[in-house]
């Protein structure tokens, strides 16, 4: 006797159906996911980008990279932008000068060609983290004096 039906997830094997799977998570991060070209040009981001930034996406849209970026990251970008390109991922951390003048930290992950010519950068915000850490060293440097 044959068991139960089971409720199985939908094929996913159309081009169609993948697509739309894959505009549901990246609509539905609670992450801000880029997606760049070769020249390091927005070509789309999330909702999630959008926030963080705080900007539309129409307004993202067509920017590089290095508009956003810190003065003491830009010296660097060229030389890691080649080793991404060399070794198709990269994980890392940057701090990026928003519209409003706020600085943010970001983790990132980027991953190389998920569609030929496109990649995936997955930012994670650690503004907060970063912010602690630095309160933190600024407390033990006073400690540190007052002891000595």
């Amino acid at each position: 006797m044959p068991g139960p039906e089971l409720n199985h997830a939908p094929d996913l094997s159309t081009s169609d159906q993948a697509d739309a799977q894959f505009k549901v998570i990246f609509e539905g991060a609670p992450d801000p996911i880029l997606i760049l070209d070769d020249e390091r040009i927005f070509l789309d981001v999330n909702p999630a980008a959008c926030e963080s930034f705080g900007l539309t996406k129409e307004a993202l849209m067509g920017h590089r990279v290095e508009e956003f970026m810190e003065e003491a990251n830009l010296r660097d970008l060229r030389r890691l932008w080649e080793e991404f390109m060399r070794d198709g991922f990269q994980r890392g951390e940057f701090r990026f000068r928003l519209p409003d003048g706020s600085y943010r930290s970001y983790d990132h992950v980027i991953r190389k060609n998920f569609v030929p010519g496109r990649h995936m950068a997955i930012l994670r915000d650690i503004s907060h983290r970063t912010s602690l850490e630095s309160a933190l060293r600024e407390s033990n440097e006073r400690f540190r004096l007052l002891v000595a």
